[in-house]
């Protein structure tokens, strides 16, 4: 719905994306935990969790590499779509703006001005 611009989820506040879910009946987290819940206590009750025969072994290197290839752009697949409501876009941008503000502070010192502050910091330690 999101990709079919049905719901609108950018730029917006939770509450009014909340309450349009609510509209198209899309199934809360508390619903979703306690079907998950029904739902595990049906399978630990017909099985004895023993691992599958005959599983080819993934070896350690083998399994680090494949995670790397897939965490390859975590950063931008795994972002909560949250990030994108009108609340989380202006921390960000605050955030930008903090960071850009000390990173001019920093560009107008130089090594001997960090040395000595670095060193006041240390003998305050």
């Amino acid at each position: 719905m999101q990709l079919n611009n049905e719901i609108i989820i950018q730029k917006r506040e939770v509450s009014d994306i909340n309450n349009d879910l609510h509209k198209h009946k899309f199934t809360t987290q508390k619903e979703l935990n306690r079907l998950n819940d029904i739902l595990e206590a049906n399978v630990k009750s017909i099985t004895n969790f023993d691992e599958p025969e005959g599983e080819e072994e993934i070896t350690e290197e083998d399994d680090r590499a494949q995670k790397e290839k897939d965490n390859e752009f975590a950063y931008l697949l795994d972002m909560p779509i949250r990030s994108f409501t009108n609340k989380k876009i202006k921390m960000l941008a605050d955030d930008v703006s903090k960071a850009e503000g000390e990173i001019d502070v920093l560009k107008r010192k130089n090594e001997k001005i960090l040395w000595l502050e670095d060193l006041a910091l240390l003998e305050n330690a």
